[in-house]
């Protein structure tokens, strides 16, 4: 009989618990995305599992849910049990913890009491890094070594963070390291981007420390409801004056995807900035990718060959686009066998100039793009 077997009942009734909580204490309840998120925590499962196995995830990346929607119900979790006056005002509730959170307020309802069942954190959890960042919960790794965890700046209030280490420590990889931090600091602050706190190493792993930033991804905005052309070219304008900026640096972001757009407050922020890569602008304005990293659908072919140029992401937004025009998934397009392009037009309700302006940024052939977001920002003006 395996684990799931065994606390099968515990599960249903620990997500049982916690919605008769939230009614109680914030007149709230789970919804069916932040149920499945439980329901995989309190089965132990990574987020990598959770968007494999709980059907109401399987639309969204790990990083999303890590990053953003486990973030979310987290905080809701958390704001209900400070609200309650039960639990200690520092305490913040994670995956780790949720047992003992459902245990807790199980007792305190005085339901029949199931076995605490104690899940193992990963080895950094509890971990400060630099004296200052201490590591609250890993989130997902990913193939290049990678680790992702989410933290809090004991420095700042114990604000929220994003920490990704590196481990692999070749002189190539810590080379790429460094020029990869000094190029995000060059970035420099604006308000449309995720910001980059730190950058260093300690015990023989690599660091980035980025903000975190709240809201909802495009990924939760773009549905299968066509937007109308001006609420595209709306979006498109905010998103090519953030390239606009960024390619003045002479840098790419070469992950720019729905997950990693945040509508924050009243604007769009551009985040996971962990697989930039400066533009090599003395050889044919190609650089050869290292972490290529992101959802396939908005990567243009010679992204996926190891490289990229100032069009890559300018394709990527054209993808953008054209989801938020149609409804439809970039990988439901079919292919024109001649082109190498998708084929997309019959399905929006577009303009011909507009329609023009999308065609070329989404052009299979990189030198058929724009070449820089100044000049596609020009044409949708």
């Amino acid at each position: 009989m395996t684990f799931l077997d065994n606390c099968h009942s515990d599960i249903d009734r620990g997500i049982k618990i916690i919605n008769r909580f939230l009614e109680q204490n914030k007149n709230l309840k789970l919804t069916e995305i932040e149920q499945a998120i439980i329901h995989g925590s309190l089965a132990r499962l990574t987020y990598q599992n959770m968007q494999q196995q709980e059907k109401q995830l399987n639309f969204y990346t790990v990083e999303y849910i890590s990053r953003n929607l486990a973030f979310d119900l987290w905080n809701k979790l958390s704001a209900a049990a400070h609200n309650s006056q039960i639990f200690d005002p520092e305490y913040r509730i994670n995956k780790k913890k949720l047992w003992h959170f459902v245990d807790r307020i199980n007792q305190l309802q005085e339901e029949d009491n199931f076995e605490l069942i104690d899940i193992p954190g990963a080895t950094m959890e509890g971990e400060k890094l630099q004296d200052r960042y201490e590591i609250e919960e890993h989130l997902f790794d990913r193939d290049s070594g990678e680790r992702h965890f989410r933290a809090i700046d004991r420095c700042l209030r114990d604000k929220p963070c994003l920490v990704i280490q590196r481990n692999h420590q070749t002189p190539k990889i810590r080379k790429q390291f460094e020029r990869e931090g000094e190029a995000l600091s060059h970035i420099g602050k604006h308000y449309q981007i995720q910001e980059l706190l730190a950058y260093f190493t300690q015990d023989r792993s690599l660091y980035l420390v980025y903000e975190q930033i709240e809201g909802k991804a495009l990924t939760e905005l773009l549905t299968e409801e066509p937007w109308q052309e001006l609420k595209v070219k709306e979006l498109l304008h905010s998103l090519l004056t953030v390239l606009v900026f960024i390619q003045e640096k002479n840098i790419t972001h070469r992950n720019l995807n729905p997950d990693n757009i945040i509508l924050s407050g009243n604007k769009w922020v551009f985040t996971d900035f962990a697989t930039i890569k400066e533009v090599n602008l003395q050889v044919n304005s190609l650089s050869h990718s290292t972490f290529a990293e992101g959802m396939k659908d908005y990567m243009p072919a010679e992204q996926l060959m190891g490289m990229t140029t100032f069009a890559s992401d300018i394709y990527a937004v054209g993808m953008i686009a054209i989801r938020a025009l149609t409804g439809i998934q970039p990988h439901q397009f079919k292919i024109n066998p001649k082109t190498g392009n998708k084929v997309w037009r019959k399905y929006a309700e577009v303009s011909d100039l507009f329609a023009d302006t999308l065609a070329r940024a989404v052009s299979y052939h990189f030198g058929d793009r724009y070449q820089s977001a100044q000049e596609m920002l020009e044409n949708i003006k």
